[in-house]
């Protein structure tokens, strides 16, 4: 956002700008890539370490807890 202000404000003239422009796109489309497939990478890591402490849940629950199987809702989450 700040180059499309700065391009719209300033009207840069300089000979480089024409090769930063699509390169701040570029680079926000890689980054966005990357972050993408690190958070993947690491919901990966964490349901294979709740699996393997044999939870069945990433977050540490039980599958089958009490309070799912009557249906009662008088616990907070």
């Amino acid at each position: 956002m700040a180059l499309t202000a700065t391009e719209a404000l300033l009207h840069p003239s300089p000979a480089w700008w024409p090769g930063l422009w699509p390169g701040a796109w570029v680079l926000t489309a890689v980054l966005l890539a990357a972050w993408a497939a690190l958070r993947a990478l690491q919901k990966h890591s964490l349901r294979r370490a709740a699996e393997d402490e044999g939870d069945g849940t990433p977050d540490g629950t039980p599958d089958d807890t009490p309070q799912q199987r009557s249906g009662s809702y008088d616990q907070a989450a």
